[in-house]
């Protein structure tokens, strides 16, 4: 027993290296908007250099996971193929709750202020529709996207934040952090950028609740894709 507890303490994360991983991430993040500004790649679709943006995201933080942890990826990301059924069905309820809740958000909030809806997108708006293959790399982005902020947005952060801190503490500090990643919103103005971030933290509260109901990161992945579902279907039709 005694043992067992001075293991669980020696592997204990601390506060710190959670705060570093973070803004790891930050780093990461701007990093690549500073090296596609510098670099004129226009050759290469953007999407791909998104997706390889958020694949150095999930390879910092496994390696991390791996090497200081000493866990694999399943347990790193605590996703585990298992109780799919009540998963799904914690995904779809949360995902029904935020859909009522950004609703609100948006029509008595957002609209009155703005004039117009937000969502939670940077991509600009195309006057023309891209080609086939264009729409079909913002789709499959938006999937992976989606995925990989799960695994370190919920799977790693908000799961350790509430092992150390509680889940209060890690509702709050964990989607603050999540929708502060998401800073590059502010190019669309202060503002408009500021609604689509109070965006962000409302429906990632909704997805740690998935998490905290399931203990297991795939129903969170679940209610992710499903909330991103919609938007991805008007990309790939070119109806955005």
């Amino acid at each position: 027993m005694w043992r067992t507890l001075m293991i669980e303490k020696k592997n204990e994360i601390k506060g710190l290296w959670i705060l570093l991983m973070y803004l790891s991430w930050i780093g990461i993040t701007a990093g690549f908007r500073y090296f596609l500004r510098l670099f004129d790649y226009q050759f290469v679709n953007i999407w791909i250099w998104a997706a390889m943006r958020m694949t150095l995201l999930l390879a910092v933080t496994y390696l991390f996971i791996k090497f200081y942890e000493k866990k694999n990826f399943a347990e790193g990301f605590n996703f585990r193929f298992r109780q799919i059924g009540k998963n799904i069905l914690w995904a779809v309820v949360f995902v029904a709750a935020a859909g009522g809740v950004l609703w609100a958000f948006q029509n008595f909030i957002v609209e009155p202020i703005l004039g117009s809806e937000v969502i939670a997108s940077s991509a600009p708006e195309k006057a023309v529709i891209p080609s086939l293959f264009e729409r079909a790399s913002e789709f499959f982005y938006i999937v992976y996207e989606g995925l990989v902020e799960v695994f370190i947005f919920v799977g790693f952060l908000f799961d350790r934040l509430a092992r150390k801190y509680g889940w209060v503490a890690a509702i709050i500090l964990g989607n603050i952090g999540f929708a502060l990643w998401h800073f590059n919103y502010w190019s669309s103005g202060f503002l408009r950028g500021t609604m689509m971030i109070v965006f962000v933290f409302i429906a990632g509260i909704f997805n740690s609740l998935i998490y905290f109901k399931t203990r297991n990161s795939l129903g969170s992945a679940i209610g992710h894709t499903l909330g991103d579902f919609p938007h991805a279907i008007q990309f790939l039709l070119g109806a955005h």
